[in-house]
């Protein structure tokens, strides 16, 4: 039973973080999805970031972070998209996006539902979150970008 409720914790986390973490397409179209896939990408790169600097970042190995994210997506991107993912990323809207994250991560790590845990346990279940959530995405913008990048 308590297992049925971390996992359903945890899918509910990864649902928030997907939504907390997307930029906004301005309209239907193959480039809107490419960068909606892009900035989803450099959100999850956040989201490790953030749980890298966490009492839990002993469990994330490499680099991560708003700036590993843009370096990664943005050479696929054309030079007006580059601005406007630029822009975005310098946003307010993104600065509040980017406190929810780091609220979900925190959240992921201390939970009162899981004070039964010892920290390693709740790091362990917080970096398969942030890995999950970073794979889905990272799929996500590989297919974008085999599909709708120049």
């Amino acid at each position: 039973m308590q297992s049925a409720n971390l996992r359903r914790t945890f899918l509910y986390y990864i649902f928030f973080a997907a939504i907390a973490i997307s930029p906004r397409a301005s309209a239907l179209g193959d480039r809107d999805l490419l960068q909606q896939a892009s900035g989803q990408l450099v959100g999850a790169f956040q989201y490790m970031w953030h749980l890298q600097n966490s009492e839990c970042g002993y469990l994330v190995k490499g680099s991560y972070g708003l700036q590993a994210g843009l370096d990664l997506v943005e050479k696929h991107l054309e030079p007006a998209e580059r601005i406007y993912i630029r822009e975005y990323f310098a946003s307010i809207e993104w600065q509040l996006e980017d406190q929810q994250t780091y609220f979900i991560v925190m959240s992921s790590i201390n939970a009162p539902e899981f004070n039964h845990l010892t920290k390693n346990q709740r790091c362990n279940q917080a970096h398969v979150l942030a890995k999950q959530l970073l794979l889905q995405s990272r799929q996500q913008w590989e297919h974008a970008v085999r599909h709708f990048s120049h």
